[in-house]
């Protein structure tokens, strides 16, 4: 959460950049809408809840969710074109570490250039 949070007061940054941060997780539909609400996030959060995406992009962390021992998705960032290439990556294999977001936009931002 904090890590979606400190991302969303980033967005003007990224939007900056042309760049959309999309969030992607497993939570049904309900609680991503009650918690995006409560903490005002204005950026896309959809619901994989099949894993129909997370799973083709390797990011199935089977048995990871620590309270019911179901398939979750790891911790990632990930920099797609519009023709739905990844351009960078970013997949963690502990939760607790991840890039800031100025690190993100620090590590991207010379492939933002090459690609304009």
């Amino acid at each position: 959460m904090q890590e979606l949070g400190q991302l969303h007061e980033y967005r003007d940054q990224f939007a900056a950049k042309g760049v959309q941060v999309i969030a992607i997780s497993v939570d049904p539909p309900e609680i991503i809408a009650r918690t995006s609400k409560r903490m005002r996030w204005t950026m896309a959060h959809y619901s994989d809840g099949d894993l129909s995406l997370i799973s083709p992009l390797g990011l199935r962390h089977k048995g990871g969710d620590p309270f019911t021992g179901g398939d979750i998705a790891r911790p990632a960032r990930l920099l797609v074109d519009r023709e739905g290439r990844i351009l960078w990556s970013n997949v963690a294999e502990n939760y607790r570490v991840r890039p800031k977001p100025k690190t993100i936009l620090e590590e991207i931002e010379p492939l933002l250039t090459s690609t304009r």
